[in-house]
C-alpha cells in the first residue's frame, strides 16, 4: 500500500516518462509492440496486462514488477531491432483473479488489456476493457462476502467563518451501486475513514491529511486538481442522476461534498465506465442523525475487530453476527457504526426484533429460507454492468425464489413484520419466472457448449436447434453407412476443437482405409482420417450451432436486459431481506443469550440490573460470567471506582458502553433490565498504547486522548476513563486526575455520565465536596490462601491496594514481593507530601528469604481463627506452624 503521500503527490504531478521513439525506432517495431506501447501510453500508473491468446503478458518495467510481486519467471522477446529483447513476464488468463488479488494488496492497479477482435490475418484488436483497483474490483475473489468494499473521495475546503477546514467525503461501493456523501471536520473524517475502512481513497494533490498513520494501509490515489470541480461535478450528476434534487445545488455548504462525488465519478468514468448504470443517486448523510463513535472508541470497545488484530473475532460484529445473508451483514455492520438518536426509530427496530423472538417457528423457518440466499444486491450490479454468466442468472432466480418463499411464511397480521415488507417481495415474481422459463437449472461453463436456453422459452432457438440436431442426426447415419461400406467395424466419428470432425479406425484396420480417406493424424492405437463428405457435412453442422449459438447468446442478453429493467425491484427487495435477516440474527441472539429489551428514559439516568460483557460472555462457559448492576444519573452522574488489577474494572467500564451502543442500534441488550438514556458520543480512554511513528508517548497518547473528551463532552454524553494519570509520577499523575474528574464534575457543558476507574485512591475523597460523584469498587474476598477477586462492582471505595498480591500471582520472586510488601508500608508511613528515601538493599537478595519466611509463619498465625479450631485442628496446625519456624530458623543459621 502507498505509505508516503509526497511520493504519491510528486507521481500524479509529473506523469511517468514514457519511453520516446523516434518515427524510424517506432518503424522498426514489431505491430504488437507498437500496439502495447501506444495502450500503456494512456495508463502510464497501471501495470498493463496485454492479452496474448491464452496469456497476460507484461512487458519493461511492469513485467520486473510483477516477477517480483507474484515470483515469476522473468525472460525476454525481440520485438524490434532498435529495442533489442524485452523484459517479459505473463500469466494465464485463467487465473487472472488469483494474481489480481496479490498485486492489488501490494498496492498496484491493473489495466486489462482484452483482444476484441477475432484471431486471424494481420494484428488483433486490443483495447483496455478495465482498471482494476483496490476500490473497483468486482470478482468474488477479491473482496470479503458480507463486506462493503468501498471507494472514498475527499476534497477539503476552508469555511470563512472560522478559518477551519470542512472535508466533503464521498464514498461508492461499485459493487452494490450504493453512495453517499457528507460534510465532516477533521475528526469527522477520522472517525469516518476508521468506521469504512475503505480499500482506496481518491484525494486531490498536495492535500494535508489530518493524521497520515490512519492512512498506511489505504490504497491513496491522487487525481488532477480539475478532476474536483464543482460545477462540472454538479453537471456530472444531473446528467448521471435525472431525478436528482437539483435544489440542493445551491447549497454551498454541500460543495466540497459534490467536489467529492464528481471525482469518484470521473474515476469510475476511466477506470470502469461499464460500471456507472449501477451507481444509485448519492444520499447525503447528516452526522448528527446518529451516535458519535470516534476511532478510538471503535478501537477500544472492539466493535468491528478486536484489539491487535484486523479480525473480527473477538468483537462485538462477531458477538451478535448471527446474519445469514451478504446484505445482512453489510446492514447489520452499518447500524454498529450508526447507532440512532430518536428513541421512536429505535423502538421500532425494537418491535420487529420482539415479534421474532416471540414467535421462535416464523423464526426458524425465516431463518431457514434466509441461509443460503446469494448476495442478490452485486449480482444484480454484476448483470446490470456486465459481464456476466448465465449461471448469475441462475443464482439470482434461486435468491428471488427465496424471497416469494419468505413473503408467504410472513404472518400480514403482524404490524411489525408487515412494517418490514412494506417494499412487496412479492414484485420480483414476474422476473423470477423469466429466469426460470429462460435458462436452464444446470447451463454449461461454456457458452459454446450450448444448451444455456430452456426449450420452449424461444421458437426461434427450438426451430435452430431441430435443424443442428438433425445434421448431428445425419453424422450417425454415415458413420453406420462407412462401416457397412468399407466392413471396418472399428470405424467411428469424432471432433476435436481444433481439427474438426474426422474419421477414427483403429491401428490394426487402418491399412485398410480406402483411399478416399485423408490421413490426418497418427495417434498410438489409431488413425484419424479427412473424408470430403463428412467435410461438407461439418460446414453445414457448424454453420447450424454457430446460428444456434447467435441466437442463444442475444435471448440471453435479453434475459440480461430483463434483470436491468426489474433491477430497482430487485434492489428494494434485497434491502428487505438485510432488514429481515439483521431482524431475525438479533432475535436468535437474544433468545440464545437471554438478552433484554431495553427501554429508554428522558430523565438522563442509567439502569442496568445484571448487565454482561456481550464479547466476554460468550468466551466462557455458560453462567461463569459475573454480571454487574450500573446506576447512574440519579444520585450521582461519576463513578468513581477503585480495586484491583484484573478485577474487572476495565471489563466493566466496557460492557456498559456496548450495552448502550447495542440499545441504540436497536438490539436486545445483555442484562435483565436496561433502561438507558439517549447518548449523543461515547468517549473512551481505556488501555495503553503509543505512536513511536508519531513521536507520541504513551502518556502523551494518554493526554490527547483525554483532552479530546474534556473539551467535547456533554450531558448527554457516556464517558469511559481508565486509569488517567498513570503514565507519568504518581503525584503529576494523581494531580491531573483529580482536575480532570473536576472538570467534567462542573462542565458548562454539563456532566456526561462517566466511569473513572483509576487506582489513585486518593481520589476517593473526592465526593466529600463534589455532589455529583460516588465511589464503586471491585469486591475482594480475603481467604486463609489470600485474596479472591469476585469481578462484582459494590457500592464503597477500596479499602486498599492489590498490588502486591497481583504481582504474587503473576510468579514475581518471592523476595522481590516482600520487599515490595516492606516498602509499601514505610511509603504509606511516611510524608503525604512526598516519598521517603527508602535505603536500598545492597546485599544479596537471597539474604531476604529468611524475613520473607518470617513473614510467611506471622501471615499464618494472624490468620488462624482459634475459636473455631478443635482440639486435635489445633494440635495439628501447632505441628505445622513449628515445622516452618524450624525451616526459618535452618535458614538464620545457614545464613
Amino acid at each position: 500500500m502507498v505509505k508516503n503521500l509526497a511520493t504519491v503527490n510528486s507521481i500524479s504531478e509529473s506523469m511517468q516518462v514514457q519511453k520516446k521513439l523516434s518515427s524510424a525506432q517506432a518503424n522498426d517495431l514489431t505491430p504488437a509492440r507498437r500496439q502495447y506501447l501506444n495502450l500503456k501510453s494512456k495508463n502510464p500508473n497501471a501495470i498493463l496486462f496485454f492479452r496474448m491468446g491464452d496469456f497476460y503478458e507484461t512487458f519493461d518495467d511492469d513485467a520486473k514488477v510483477i516477477s517480483a510481486e507474484l515470483g515469476l519467471a522473468l525472460t525476454s522477446r525481440p520485438m524490434g531491432k532498435s529495442e533489442g529483447r524485452i523484459p517479459l513476464a505473463g500469466i494465464p488468463y485463467h487465473q487472472l483473479d488469483r494474481y489480481l488479488d496479490r498485486l492489488l494488496n501490494a498496492g498496484h492497479k491493473v489495466a486489462i488489456a482484452e483482444q476484441v477482435s477475432e484471431p486471424g490475418k494481420g494484428l488483433v484488436d486490443r483495447r483496455i476493457v478495465r482498471v482494476v483497483t483496490p476500490g473497483t474490483v468486482d470478482s468474488d475473489s477479491l473482496f470479503t462476502a458480507g463486506v462493503h468494499n468501498w471507494l472514498c473521495s475527499i476534497l477539503a475546503m476552508t469555511e470563512n467563518s472560522s478559518q477551519t477546514t470542512l472535508w466533503g467525503f464521498a464514498a461508492c461501493d461499485v459493487t452494490t451501486g450504493e453512495m453517499e456523501m457528507q460534510i465532516l471536520t477533521d475528526e469527522g473524517l477520522i472517525n469516518e475513514l476508521s468506521r469504512l475502512k475503505p480499500s482506496e481513497l481518491i484525494l486531490p494533490p498536495q492535500t494535508v491529511l489530518p493524521i497520515d498513520q490512519l492512512f498506511d494501509d489505504i490504497c491513496l490515489t491522487v487525481l488532477p486538481t480539475k478532476t474536483f470541480d464543482i460545477s462540472t461535478a454538479k453537471q456530472k450528476l444531473t446528467k448521471l442522476f435525472k431525478d436528482y434534487d437539483q435544489h440542493d445545488f445551491n447549497d454551498s455548504y454541500l460543495a466540497p461534498a459534490f467536489g467529492a462525488v464528481g471525482s469518484l465519478v470521473s474515476y469510475l468514468e476511466e477506470t470502469w465506465d461499464s460500471a456507472m448504470v449501477n451507481l444509485r443517486t448519492p444520499l447525503f448523510i447528516k452526522t448528527s442523525q446518529f451516535m458519535v463513535i470516534d476511532a478510538q472508541t471503535q478501537k477500544n470497545l472492539e466493535i468491528f475487530v478486536s484489539s491487535g488484530s484486523d479480525r473480527s473475532n473477538g468483537s462485538l460484529l462477531d458477538s451478535v453476527d448471527n446474519t445469514l445473508t451478504a446484505m445482512g451483514k453489510r446492514l447489520l455492520i452499518q447500524r454498529l457504526g450508526r447507532p440512532l438518536l430518536e428513541a421512536k426509530d429505535i423502538e421500532i427496530r425494537l418491535n420487529q426484533i420482539e415479534a421474532l423472538t416471540e414467535s421462535s417457528n416464523i423464526r426458524d423457518l425465516l431463518r431457514n429460507y434466509l441461509n443460503d440466499i446469494p448476495d442478490i444486491e452485486r449480482l444484480t450490479t454484476r448483470i446490470r454492468g456486465g459481464p456476466y454468466h448465465a449461471r448469475d442468472l441462475i443464482k439470482l432466480r434461486f435468491g428471488l425464489e427465496k424471497i416469494i418463499a419468505i413473503d408467504q411464511i410472513l404472518p400480514s397480521t403482524n404490524q411489525e413484520l408487515s412494517d418490514i415488507r412494506r417494499t412487496h417481495l412479492l414484485d420480483v415474481t414476474e422476473i423470477s419466472s423469466i429466469l426460470k422459463l429462460g435458462i436452464n437449472d444446470n447451463p454449461p461453463v461454456d457458452f459454446t457448449d450450448g444448451g444455456t436456453i430452456r426449450s420452449g422459452f424461444s421458437e426461434k432457438v427450438d426451430s435452430l436447434r431441430l435443424i443442428a440436431g438433425s445434421e448431428r442426426e445425419k453424422l450417425s447415419a454415415l458413420e453406420s453407412f462407412e462401416r457397412e461400406r468399407t466392413g471396418l467395424q472399428s470405424l467411428k466419428i469424432g471432433y476435436h476443437r481444433v481439427h474438426g470432425y474426422y474419421l477414427e479406425l483403429s491401428k490394426s484396420q487402418s491399412q485398410e482405409a480406402p483411399s478416399e480417406y485423408i490421413p490426418r493424424q497418427t495417434l498410438a492405437s489409431s488413425q484419424r482420417f479427412g473424408y470430403a463428405p463428412l467435410d461438407s457435412l461439418e460446414k453445414t453442422i457448424l454453420n447450424s450451432t454457430e446460428n444456434l449459438l447467435t441466437v442463444e447468446q442475444s435471448v440471453l442478453e435479453e434475459i440480461g436486459l430483463a434483470v436491468t429493467e426489474a433491477s430497482e425491484v430487485i434492489i428494494n427487495a434485497s434491502k428487505t431481506i438485510a432488514i429481515l435477516d439483521v431482524t431475525a440474527a438479533l432475535a436468535q441472539t437474544a433468545v440464545d443469550y437471554e438478552y433484554v429489551r431495553p427501554h429508554f428514559t428522558k430523565s438522563g439516568s442509567l439502569e442496568i440490573i445484571s448487565g454482561r460483557h456481550p464479547v466476554l460472555e460468550q468466551s466462557l462457559e455458560s453462567g461463569h460470567f459475573i454480571p454487574n448492576d450500573v446506576f447512574l444519573g440519579f444520585d450521582a452522574d461519576i463513578a468513581l471506582l477503585t480495586g484491583p488489577n484484573m478485577g474487572g474494572k476495565s471489563t466493566y467500564l466496557r460492557q456498559v458502553a456496548l450495552i448502550i451502543l447495542l440499545a441504540q442500534c436497536g438490539s436486545f441488550v445483555p442484562a435483565k433490565k436496561a433502561i438507558i438514556p439517549l447518548r449523543d458520543r461515547i468517549f473512551s480512554r481505556v488501555g495503553a498504547q503509543d505512536n513511536l511513528l508519531a513521536g507520541q508517548s504513551t502518556f502523551m497518547v494518554e493526554m490527547l486522548e483525554t483532552a479530546v473528551i474534556l473539551h467535547n463532552a456533554t450531558a448527554n454524553s457516556l464517558v469511559l476513563l481508565d486509569e488517567v494519570g498513570r503514565g507519568t509520577s504518581t503525584y503529576d499523575g494523581l494531580a491531573i486526575a483529580q482536575a480532570s474528574i473536576e472538570y467534567l464534575h462542573n462542565s458548562s457543558l454539563g456532566t456526561p455520565l462517566t466511569l473513572f476507574a483509576t487506582h489513585y485512591r486518593e481520589l476517593t475523597e473526592i465526593n466529600s465536596y463534589l455532589n455529583r460523584i460516588k465511589n464503586c469498587s471491585v469486591a475482594v474476598k480475603e481467604t486463609s490462601d489470600g485474596y479472591v477477586f469476585l469481578h462484582q462492582i459494590i457500592e464503597g471505595s477500596s479499602d486498599r491496594s492489590y498490588g502486591i498480591h497481583v504481582a504474587k500471582l503473576a510468579g514475581l520472586p518471592s523476595t522481590v514481593v516482600f520487599r515490595a510488601a516492606e516498602l509499601v508500608k514505610i511509603f504509606e508511613a511516611g510524608s503525604d507530601s512526598q516519598y521517603q528515601m527508602v535505603e536500598a538493599i545492597t546485599s544479596s537478595v537471597d539474604k531476604s528469604s529468611q524475613n520473607f519466611e518470617v513473614l510467611k509463619l506471622v501471615e499464618k498465625i494472624v490468620e488462624l481463627d482459634l475459636d473455631r479450631l478443635s482440639p486435635f485442628e489445633s494440635l495439628q496446625m501447632l505441628y505445622e506452624l513449628q515445622t516452618m519456624a524450624n525451616g526459618t530458623l535452618d535458614l538464620s543459621q545457614s545464613d
